[in-house]
């Protein structure tokens, strides 16, 4: 499992915290900040791999706190 998911290995070892105890909320903030960096930052294309509305990608990077790295 851990092999398969690098963004989840990388918080299980480095913060060695068990992957049972992240809240949803967190995985989730993980997947999409994965997802953003892996396409530049392009919105259109990440709300696509992410299945929601680039409405709700919006939402969520605001929820999140989100920032791109530059």
């Amino acid at each position: 499992l851990h092999d398969a998911l690098p963004i989840y290995n990388e918080i299980v070892i480095n913060n060695k915290t068990n992957i049972a105890n992240l809240s949803l909320a967190d995985i989730e903030k993980s997947h999409i900040m994965l997802v953003l960096e892996e396409v530049n930052w392009d919105k259109q294309i990440a709300s696509k791999i992410l299945g929601i509305a680039k409405t709700t990608l919006y939402n969520k990077i605001e929820t999140y706190g989100l920032i791109e790295k530059k």
